[in-house]
């Protein structure tokens, strides 16, 4: 073993933040780590705060790498010594060939014996090879990391183990925890203050970018206003217009796609705004391909932002100014695939817009385009995997309304062919949307078959869904997108539990998707559709906890989630998704009331809740959806004065539920959703006949709630899901003879 170098004092400063030890066949990693250290600016907050080694500085260096092949020599030199004992920490890069490396033991070894905290102070980075397996071909440690073969008299710590492994991702994170070490800071608050720096970072980059088109937009419109010079001017003109929609094609795709990826869309809203006007300047008679298809994207993106905001009219509209561009440039090139997947794209949207409106027949004629479009373009190139993405992105949707129409059976099959195509795309390149798509596709699945009562199958695919999103997110911890099916993957386990009636574990998966809530709510605050989702996966816990008779403890879920709502609806007044939502959870604290036998009170909060729908279907009379919770919020009442004994004010609720559901019905066949609900009104409505003892009239409700029931299965409505009204107009009926 080489005679060490003295150990440094207590009291002496480290000429070294830290000494980078390796083996020369890892040297070029190491001249990358190094680079990085020294390059790395410590956020100011934690700059001059005390810690364990001193008050943190600015940056990392100055940081010792020995450039110098040491194979020759037969010791190492006394300068060598003097720089690993003046450094603070040893940063050991960990491989094989580090661990058979006779020069990385003695540098350790040397360090050890340097200061009496030295031992703490020992980081490794693992490049290659596992830790701890004794089998020299795979051992990354060199011995004198090893437990096995320390000194029994020396101290001996496990060192802080940062993953530099190739082929795996995020490497920047295990960067961050060396440097979280080297600082004497929680890794975690240090990752946090990093994502911040990085979304400054892209606020100045979407800054600079919206400048820089403004600039070349005014160029362009000076060089065209400049006729005199024709010829100069075109050309200037020409550059100035390309290099603007460079600069707009970025906006439109990659910082756009960034900044969903961390939850942060809204802050590309006044660029989108700029853009809009920028493209409006375009003749109508232009016929470049590239120029026109950029317009349609940005038509379409403010349509997104509009439907995130609850404005389906307007969004409609700019989506079917998008559809247009799109159909007139396949006139132009009738060839180019890349076109027709654009314009499947948009039909997906009309899609979503008509279901949103609660317009079934549109909304499924819609997707079933996108559908078959998609399907064309896989038979045209079988190989061509965004092709194949598309289609089964498609599937999904299409599925997603044959369930709400009542084919079941073409939605289970649509949606394992998605799922078949997706774990394709999966097993070749795993990236993030394609893992994400294939839990969304996996949820459906589940959701499904949870619905056709395949409980045990539908759990396996929600627990194959949870354990893509768990791997995945170990390497993408912030991915908005993914956290979002993540948490719904729990939602649907969490239903699928419930009724197999293992009520306690449902509650652990609901209380799991909560706790994501919580995370996307902490990522993006001022992102309303996660606060929503905040607030509604409160209203479940809460709800879960109500059918354990566990009042108390459910109300402090739904309290928050009213809470939520209120301050959206105060924050956003026009947003109608915010204000939809608040007669939905005075509807759920009606019920607690209820359960806690509070009568009066519940019938409060369903009045308020019957106040707020009707305002918004007054502004919105062709809302069907509004239309069909007004009808829910009615019978709400109707079921608290029924709790008062007043059964004749709560015939006239029931009257009015039975008869909204009933115009649904005629409007829209195909919605299976008024049947289901009519025949819980007509359950209702019998009980408040029985209630004024009028029990023909009774008897009556309670079967036309029986024709009901059998209407919606025949159609193929799912028996469950009318499994309460069925069971409870049976016993009355018995109870009547």
């Amino acid at each position: 073993m080489p005679s060490p170098a003295p150990p440094a004092t207590a009291a002496s400063t480290p000429k070294y933040r830290a000494f980078i030890c390796y083996s020369q066949q890892d040297r070029i990693v190491a001249e990358r780590v190094h680079r990085r250290l020294e390059s790395y600016r410590v956020p100011k907050h934690l700059v001059g705060r005390e810690t364990a080694t001193g008050p943190a500085p600015s940056r990392l260096s100055p940081i010792f790498r020995d450039c110098d092949e040491l194979a020759a020599s037969s010791d190492i030199g006394a300068e060598l010594k003097e720089a690993i004992c003046a450094s603070q920490f040893l940063i050991v890069l960990c491989s094989p060939a580090a661990a058979q490396s006779r020069w990385v033991n003695a540098e350790i070894e040397i360090f050890r014996t340097c200061g009496t905290e030295n031992d703490r102070r020992i980081l490794c980075a693992i490049l290659s090879g596992d830790p701890g397996t004794s089998v020299p071909e795979t051992e990354c440690f060199p011995p004198a990391l090893r437990q096995d073969t320390v000194d029994a008299a020396m101290p001996w710590h496990f060192p802080l183990a940062a993953n530099f492994r190739s082929g795996t991702e995020r490497h920047e994170d295990e960067e961050l925890r060396l440097i979280a070490a080297m600082l004497d800071v929680n890794f975690d608050e240090l990752k946090r203050r990093e994502h911040v720096r990085r979304i400054r970072t892209l606020r100045r980059a979407l800054i600079i970018a919206l400048v820089l088109v403004l600039a070349f937009a005014a160029l362009a419109a000076f060089a065209f206003l400049e006729r005199g010079q024709a010829q100069r001017s075109a050309q200037h003109a020409t550059r100035a217009r390309s290099e603007a929609e460079k600069l707009v094609d970025f906006m439109i795709f990659d910082l756009r796609d960034k900044l969903e990826s961390l939850g942060k869309l809204s802050l590309l809203e006044p660029a989108n705004e700029k853009v809009r006007r920028y493209y409006e300047t375009i003749a109508p008679e232009e016929e470049n391909v590239e120029l026109l298809r950029h317009r349609s994207f940005v038509l379409e993106q403010h349509g997104d932002d509009l439907v995130v905001k609850g404005d389906t009219r307007a969004a409609d509209e700019y989506y079917r100014a998008a559809m247009a561009i799109r159909e007139r440039l396949l006139n132009l090139k009738p060839k180019e695939d890349l076109l027709r997947t654009d314009l499947a794209g948009i039909h997906t949207k009309l899609s979503g817009i008509a279901h949103i409106q609660n317009n079934l027949t549109v909304a499924l004629a819609e997707q079933t385009t996108a559908t078959s479009i998609f399907e064309q373009l896989t038979q045209r190139d079988i190989s061509n995997a965004n092709c194949h993405f598309g289609l089964a992105t498609a599937l999904v949707g299409t599925a997603s309304l044959h369930l709400q129409t009542g084919e079941t059976n073409q939605a289970e099959k649509e949606l394992r062919r998605a799922v078949e195509i997706f774990e394709q795309l999966v097993s070749v390149a795993p990236t993030p949307a394609t893992v994400a798509n294939c839990i969304a596709a996996l949820n459906q699945l589940g959701q499904t078959l949870r619905k056709t009562g395949e409980k045990s199958e539908a759990e396996a695919d929600l627990r194959r869904a949870i354990s893509l999103g768990e791997k995945l997110l170990q390497k993408d911890p912030e991915n908005a997108k993914l956290l979002e099916q993540f948490q719904f993957s729990h939602a649907v386990l969490s239903e699928v539990l419930g009724e197999a009636g293992r009520q306690d574990e449902s509650l652990v998966q609901r209380r799991e998707a909560l706790k994501i809530n919580r995370q996307l709510a902490a990522l993006e605050p001022r992102n309303v559709e996660y606060q929503r989702g905040l607030a509604s996966t409160c209203i479940m816990v809460g709800e879960l906890l109500c059918q354990q008779n566990r009042y108390s403890d459910a109300e402090p879920y739904i309290r928050e989630a009213l809470s939520i709502t209120e301050k959206l609806v105060a924050e956003h007044p026009g947003d109608k998704r915010c204000l939809a939502d608040l007669p939905n959870h005075y509807n759920h604290l009606s019920g607690l009331y209820l359960g806690l036998g509070k009568p009066k009170e519940a019938l409060q909060q369903t009045q308020r809740a019957v106040e707020i729908r009707r305002k918004i279907c007054v502004g919105d009379p062709t809302n069907k959806e509004m239309k069909h919770w007004l009808g829910y919020d009615i019978h709400c009442a109707g079921v608290a004065l029924l709790d008062l004994k007043r059964p004749t004010e709560a015939e006239k609720c029931f009257r009015e539920s039975i008869a909204i559901a009933n115009e649904l019905v005629d409007v829209d066949p195909s919605n299976l959703v008024p049947l289901q609900f009519r025949a819980l009104y007509e359950l209702q409505f019998g009980a408040a006949l029985r209630g004024q003892n009028r029990t023909d009239e009774a008897r009556a409700a309670y079967r036309r709630c029986l024709q009901t029931v059998a209407q919606y299965t025949a159609k193929g409505g799912l028996a469950q899901s009318v499994h309460y009204p069925r069971e409870e107009a049976e016993k009355a009926l018995v109870a009547l003879r």
